[in-house]
C-alpha cells in the first residue's frame, strides 16, 4: 500500500501598522492591487522512497523435532534519495534474530555512465534463482533453499554507449563467505577422528598414539590481498537478449591444505587447514520470448586453480539453467515457470575411493595424499558425482483480484555417476505449498510448509534412510516446518516522483 507525504508550505503573512495612511492618494501613485507578484521559482529537494517488509512467523515441525520452532520477527527497512544524477540507497534486516546489512551504496549517473561504491547487491544472469553466473554476492544458505544474497563492498561501472549494448565492471576488495547449515570446520574433524579408530582396528592398533590435531579454516573476509573482479557485455537485440561474462572470483567451498605424518609406517593426515582458492567464471546467458512464453539458458564454465586430473582441488565444471515460463487461465493471471538444471564436473572419478584399505595403500605416501585429497576435496567442495540433474518448478494461481493465492515451489534433484560402492543415492526433493491471504493492500497471511528429504540406500544395507548430513536438499530435513506468518509491506515517497 503505498503511501504519500504531502509537502505543506506555510504562507507567512505580514500585517501593517492600523495607523498606516494611504499614500498613493497624497503622491498620485499608481494603482498596484492589481498587481501579480512574480513567481518564487520551486525548489528541487530530490526524492526519498522508503519501504518496509515486517513479518512474524510462527513455525511447528512437520514431521520430526524441527530445529526452528515458535515465533520468530523478521524485517527489512530500505531507503533511497535521487538528487539528479546522484542516488543514495541504505537498508538493513533482521533474518533469524540476526542483524543483516542490506544494499548501502553511492550511485553517480554522469551521462552514459553509472559509478557506484559502498556494499553493493547484483543479480546476474537470467534464469529464475537458479543463477550460476550469479555468484558476486555470497549467500545465506543456513535456513531457506532459496538462499538469501549478502552485501558485499564493491565498486562497480556501467556504460551504456547505445541503446542495444551495456558494459559493466565490478571491483571487490574481498569476497564475503556464504553461510552454510553444515559447520565444516566440525564435519572435517569428526570424519578424521571415526576415520583414525577404522583404521587403527583395521591395521591392528598401529595408530593407536594417531590423533588428528585441529581442523582451521582460513578466511580472506576483510583484507584486501584476495579481491574479486569481472565484468560482463549485454547486447539488446530485436528477437533475443545475450550476455557474456568473466569473473576473477573465490570459491564458494572449501579446499583442504593437508599435511601427512607417518605413525609406524602409516601415512595420515595430522592437520587440516580448509581454504578459498581462486576461480575464473566464463559465463553466456541468453533470454527471448515467443508469444506468451518466455525462454532463457544461462552458463558458465568454471576453471579452478589445479590442473586438469588434479585431485587434490576441485575440478573445473560446467553448470547450467534452461527454463521457461508463461500465464495462462482467466486473465492470463495463472503462471508456470519451468527450469532444467544441471552441473557436469570435468574429469570426475568415481571408482577412485575404495571401500577399504590395504596394508601396501596405507604405507604408500603418495597413495595416501591422494585418497586423502580426494575424499575430502569432494565431501568439502560439492562434487560428490560427475553430473547432478536438477528440475524446479514454480506455479501459483491467483484468484479473486489476487486476494488468495495458492503456489507451489518444489526441486528434485537426482546424481549420476557417483561411487555407489559407498551408497546409493536416488533422489532428493524439495516441496514449498503455500497459500497467500491478502486481505488489504501490503497485508499479508501465509500458511505454508518447508519440506525437504534426500533418499539414499548404505552399501550392505537394504533400508532407505534420509540423508541429513551430506545431501544438499537433505540437510534441511531436520528444519521441515508447517508455518503461518503475517507479513505487512508498505512504501511512500516524499518529493518529486
Amino acid at each position: 500500500m503505498k503511501r504519500s507525504m504531502a509537502v505543506v508550505a506555510l504562507a507567512v503573512v505580514a500585517l501593517g501598522p492600523a495607523f498606516a495612511q494611504d499614500a498613493s492618494s497624497d503622491f498620485d501613485a499608481p494603482d498596484t492591487s492589481g498587481a501579480t507578484a512574480p513567481a518564487t521559482p520551486a525548489i528541487d529537494w530530490g526524492t526519498l522512497k522508503y519501504s518496509g517488509d515486517q513479518s512474524y512467523a510462527y513455525r511447528w515441525a512437520a514431521d520430526q523435532a524441527a530445529a526452528r520452532t515458535g515465533g520468530l520477527v523478521d524485517g527489512t527497512m530500505k531507503a533511497e534519495y535521487k538528487y539528479h544524477d546522484v542516488k543514495i540507497v541504505a537498508g538493513a534486516s533482521v533474518r533469524y534474530n540476526e542483524f543483516v546489512p542490506e544494499e548501502t551504496a553511492l550511485y553517480w549517473s554522469p551521462g552514459q555512465f553509472k559509478l557506484g561504491v559502498g556494499l553493493q547487491e547484483f543479480s546476474w544472469g537470467v534464469a529464475d534463482k537458479a543463477n550460476p553466473t550469479d555468484t558476486l554476492n555470497a549467500r545465506d544458505y543456513r535456513y531457506d533453499v532459496d538462499a538469501p544474497r549478502l552485501v558485499n563492498p564493491a565498486a562497480s561501472v556501467d556504460y551504456y554507449p547505445a541503446p542495444w549494448i551495456s558494459v559493466e565492471g565490478v571491483y571487490e576488495p574481498w569476497k564475503v563467505e556464504s553461510k552454510y547449515p553444515t559447520n565444516f570446520v566440525t564435519m572435517t574433524e569428526t570424519g578424521l577422528t571415526t576415520k583414525a579408530s577404522t583404521l587403527n582396528a583395521a591395521t591392528g592398533g598401529l595408530l593407536a598414539t594417531y590423533a588428528p590435531t585441529t581442523t582451521t579454516a582460513s578466511s580472506t573476509q576483510g583484507t584486501f590481498s584476495n579481491p574479486v573482479y569481472g565484468g560482463r557485455v549485454n547486447l539488446f537485440f530485436p528477437s533475443v537478449d545475450l550476455s557474456l561474462s568473466y569473473l576473477y572470483d573465490r570459491d564458494s567451498f572449501y579446499t583442504p591444505v593437508v599435511s601427512l605424518q607417518s605413525y609406524n609406517g602409516v601415512w595420515v593426515p595430522q592437520t587440516v587447514n580448509l581454504v578459498y582458492n581462486p576461480v575464473q567464471r566464463f559465463g553466456l546467458n541468453a533470454k527471448t520470448t515467443v508469444d506468451r512464453y518466455g525462454f532463457w539458458v544461462e552458463s558458465v564454465y568454471n576453471h579452478t586453480v589445479g590442473s586438469w586430473n588434479d585431485d587434490q582441488n576441485r575440478h573445473d565444471s560446467i553448470a547450467w539453467t534452461a527454463g521457461m515460463d508463461f500465464n495462462y487461465g482467466p486473465a492470463s493471471v495463472y503462471y508456470v515457470n519451468l527450469q532444467y538444471a544441471g552441473v557436469w564436473v570435468m574429469n570426475y572419478n568415481a571408482s577412485a575411493l575404495p571401500t577399504s584399505l590395504t596394508l601396501a595403500q596405507l604405507t604408500n605416501q603418495s597413495f595416501m595424499a591422494d585418497y586423502t585429497y580426494q575424499s575430502l576435496t569432494q565431501s568439502l567442495g560439492d562434487q560428490t558425482e560427475q553430473m547432478l540433474n536438477s528440475l524446479m518448478v514454480r506455479m501459483n494461481w491467483p484468484l479473486n483480484n489476487a486476494t488468495v493465492t495458492p503456489s507451489l515451489s518444489s526441486v528434485v534433484a537426482v546424481p549420476y555417476n557417483y561411487n555407489t560402492a559407498l551408497t546409493n543415492r536416488y533422489a532428493s526433493l524439495y516441496l514449498n505449498p503455500e497459500v497467500d491471504v491478502m486481505p488489504v493492500d501490503g497485508l499479508h497471511l501465509l500458511l505454508g510448509s518447508n519440506l525437504a528429504y534426500a533418499w539414499v540406500q548404505g552399501a550392505g544395507s537394504s533400508t532407505v534412510t534420509l540423508d541429513t548430513t551430506y545431501d544438499r536438499l537433505g540437510v534441511y530435513t531436520p528444519q521441515n516446518d508447517v508455518y503461518l506468518k503475517v507479513e505487512y509491506k508498505w512504501n511512500g515517497t516524499v518529493g518529486s516522483p
